[in-house]
């Protein structure tokens, strides 16, 4: 048997060094797997996966996560705006007790706040992470502000305490995503 010669030697070589760079090569994480890491921080993954999972933008645009910050808060600030709606129409009724009027009027001001809050953090992203990350995190004041509000009012309007659910799990996904920026 002839001993191998040099050309088939270095085409070897050649092959197994292209193999190994292109096997140990870092790869993109798909954006599925990206929404699941950053939803595994955050309080709820299964209702953090459905919420950033709403939006049809999360699949093209979740390996950039300045987008999916982005994504996030417009989900945020829509679904503080539906609560902030409901809770202006309950001030409207005229048969409303004085206690739940009351604890309307604080959850209001705390939605609005809210929404504030979300607002800036959105503007912030491109120019102050931490600013943004910031924001976003005391939007749990405002759900907390009002759910102590109605408590203390003994106050029960489901709605708005599902509203104040949803804020403190956008308040999370976005500190989580801030936080990586």
């Amino acid at each position: 048997m002839d001993a191998p010669n040099s050309h088939q030697i270095l085409s070897f070589l050649a092959l197994f060094l292209l193999f190994f760079l292109c096997s140990t090569s870092p790869t993109k994480a798909a954006p599925q797997q990206v929404v699941e890491n950053i939803c595994k921080e955050t309080i709820s993954y299964a209702k953090c996966i459905e919420a950033l999972g709403s939006d049809p933008r999360t699949n093209k645009l979740a390996e950039n996560l300045k987008a999916l910050a982005k994504i996030s808060l417009d989900l945020a600030i829509n679904n503080a705006k539906d609560s902030l709606a409901l809770i202006k129409k309950l001030l409207k009724k005229k048969n409303v007790s004085r206690n739940t009027g009351l604890a309307l009027i604080q959850c209001n001001a705390s939605y609005q706040g809210a929404i504030a809050s979300f607002k800036s953090a959105r503007t912030e992203l491109h120019e102050d992470a931490m600013t943004a990350n910031y924001d976003v995190k005391t939007v749990v004041d405002n759900a907390d502000s009002c759910d102590n509000e109605m408590v203390s009012r003994k106050v029960r309007i489901p709605l708005i305490s599902l509203g104040n659910d949803q804020l403190r799990l956008y308040s999370s996904i976005g500190y989580v995503i801030t936080n990586k920026l």
